[in-house]
């Protein structure tokens, strides 16, 4: 999830609440959480493949 701290948009895991980042805009959050869905992705990708 992103939220707006100050001046700054964090990216926040919904998990566990633990802070991945802060950004200056809003637009370099969503890239951020983009990049961190596309690297949960291929590796449960991975994951799935190496298990057969």
């Amino acid at each position: 999830m992103i939220v707006k701290r100050g001046k700054e948009w964090c990216v926040i895991s919904h998990r566990t609440g633990k802070n991945l980042g802060c950004y200056p805009t809003e637009k370099e959050a969503k890239e951020r959480l983009g990049q961190i869905w596309a690297w949960k992705r291929r590796n449960a990708l991975l994951g799935k493949a190496l298990r057969g």
